[in-house]
């Protein structure tokens, strides 16, 4: 053992042993801020990678895409071989792939894990992150997806995402290349998936408001003639296809433009313009309510400018906070509803019209024949005059309840082999009696082949077109009546020297109580039935009808009734 001499008689022993604790210490301290030094160099890596990702997933708000940015992002940081996100199916609890970055594994996307299956599972379950080092060690891994990708899973990941504290979804990461996954990859991931998760539901969410939207303007646009909506300013921010197709307006030239030039509407009960108080999406957005009217618009759909008798519906547009945005607006056209309340009010006037005339005319005569002692030729002149208005009462029922029968397919036709022939020529002798107003001219040959009709119904179609040439063409003059065969069949023209029908007219000239009127004709007699009747007629033996006309020159009215061809049944 030394002694306190030996030490003393060796010359600075305190001082080397001193300067080597010294040294020890210096490289102790300097290996432990160089190790504080590298971590802090990391953790600022981390958090450049961290906010690098956040500001990628903020870009977007597709939610394939942010997946498939996130993974990227996150393989490259952390130097690993697969990434994949799996979101929970709030209907059923399993985890779906949704997305994953790496050749290997892209065919699982869409393939399930049931609730707490495999490792994914168990971290949404319990909402624990769960890094392994031999992942094929652990008694949760799944097996199932290595066999099914080729994939070998060596260290693994896996991270849950939280929003709110609610599980959406699961983060996982495998197989890093260099060395295996370390609680600095865990402390990375983990300051990933807040942003990563806010991104992802945020695009969910985004996605189901669009699908929403989608939903709500398919059952409005299905639901509505045209539908569009403007901003504060009534200018248009959107306009419908069926809109588009209403007016003839394209979509891309009425976006922007105001909506009174787009839309030329008025007022029903007055002809203006609707001005800016009197338009109902200034009433909506000012009065804060559904505003409805019923107005006419100008449209021009195929350049063809006409006017419709439209609904409209008007309601504002506000945001969260109650502030007004604009209006949405939707118009149906009830053109054809307020022409049959049109042909209602005509009904019902003519039918009045009809009755009154002749149950005056029977009143009159019955209170003369009555209250008076008249000689046999007045006596006989009244029982004519109640025998001629009867039959006009008597003919006006026929007709009205022959519509109600054509129209509810009531009428049975007793088809027969007919020669059209003879019958044109049959049904013409009936107007030289009891004196024959116009001259009539026959071109029907004999040889016409047969057809397949009821006779009272065809004598029918031709009296009234025969009684409507009449009617419109002025007495003394030519009505033509021809029969010819047609390659489908026979064709039956009658034609006159009257008035003409303007081509406005044409369209309608079938309808019920359709009446050309014009000053220079005595006003006509009748139902306005006629036309309708024979075209009901001869479309339930199976032919056409159809008129050419010229105003001042005359019409043409035509059907065709099918040929009977051999075989066919009586």
């Amino acid at each position: 053992m030394a002694t306190s001499s030996d030490l003393r008689a060796q010359p600075g022993g305190v001082k080397g042993a001193s300067a080597t604790e010294s040294v020890q210490q210096e490289a102790e301290a300097r290996r432990a801020l160089e190790k504080e030094l590298h971590e802090l160099r990391q953790r600022v890596k981390e958090l450049k990678v961290v906010n690098e990702i956040s500001r990628i997933l903020s870009l977007s708000l597709d939610p394939q895409d942010v997946l498939r940015q996130m993974l990227c992002e996150v393989n490259c940081a952390l130097g690993t071989q697969a990434a994949s996100v799996l979101l929970v199916d709030e209907s059923t609890g399993e985890l779906v792939f949704q997305m994953a970055d790496s050749p290997a594994v892209q065919e699982i996307t869409t393939l399930r894990l049931k609730p707490g299956q495999g490792v994914a599972g168990w971290v949404a379950r319990h909402g624990q992150p769960v890094l392994l080092s031999d992942a094929s060690q652990d008694p949760r891994f799944y097996k199932g997806i290595d066999a099914m990708t080729g994939l070998v899973t060596r260290d693994l990941l896996c991270v849950p995402l939280l929003v709110k504290g609610r599980v959406i979804g699961v983060l996982e990461v495998m197989n890093k290349s260099k060395g295996a996954l370390d609680e600095s990859a865990l402390r990375l991931v983990t300051a990933l998936v807040p942003s990563a998760a806010i991104a992802i539901e945020n695009a969910r969410l985004y996605r189901a408001v669009r699908e929403e939207r989608r939903n709500l303007e398919s059952i409005l646009y299905s639901i509505a003639d045209g539908v569009y909506t403007t901003d504060c300013q009534r200018k248009v921010t959107s306009f419908s296809s069926s809109a588009q197709k209403a007016t003839g307006y394209p979509t891309g030239a009425a976006v922007g433009r105001f909506c009174g030039d787009v839309l030329d509407c008025h007022v029903t009960a007055r002809e203006e313009r609707c001005d800016t108080r009197e338009c109902m999406l200034s009433q909506a957005m000012r009065q804060r309510r559904l505003v409805i009217q019923r107005g006419q618009m100008r449209v021009a759909p195929g350049g063809e400018e006409k006017r419709l008798e439209v609904l409209r519906i008007a309601a504002p547009l506000m945001n969260e906070w109650g502030e007004m945005q604009g209006a949405v607006a939707a118009f149906w056209d009830v053109s054809h509803q307020a022409e049959l309340e049109r042909l209602k009010a005509d009904l019902l006037a003519m039918i009045f019209h009809e009755l009154r005339a002749p149950l005056s005319n029977l009143n009159a005569s019955v209170e003369m024949l009555l209250h008076s002692t008249l000689d046999e030729k007045v006596h006989r002149e009244i029982l004519e005059i109640i025998g001629s208005q009867s039959a006009r009462l008597t003919r006006f029922v026929q007709e009205v309840l022959e519509v109600a029968r054509l129209e509810s397919h009531e009428i049975k036709l007793n088809l027969q082999p007919l020669t059209l022939g003879p019958l044109v020529r049959e049904v013409v002798k009936l107007f030289h009696y009891p004196v024959a107003t116009h001259r009539f001219e026959v071109h029907a040959p004999e040889d016409l082949p047969f057809v397949q009709g009821d006779k009272d119904k065809v004598e029918t179609i031709l009296c009234n077109l025969i009684g409507n040439a009449m009617n419109y063409s002025a007495e003394g003059t030519v009505i033509t009546i021809s029969a010819e065969e047609q390659t489908r069949g026979v064709v039956v023209t009658v034609s006159d020297e009257g008035v003409g029908i303007p081509p406005e007219g044409l369209d309608r000239i079938f309808d019920r109580f359709y009446r050309v009127e014009d000053p220079s004709l005595p006003k006509v007699q009748g139902t306005g039935l006629g036309l309708y009747i024979a075209k009901l007629l001869v479309e339930a033996h199976g032919g056409d009808i159809w008129v050419k006309s010229k105003v001042g020159v005359g019409s043409r009215f035509s059907f065709l009734l099918p040929k009977l061809e051999p075989g066919d049944a009586p």
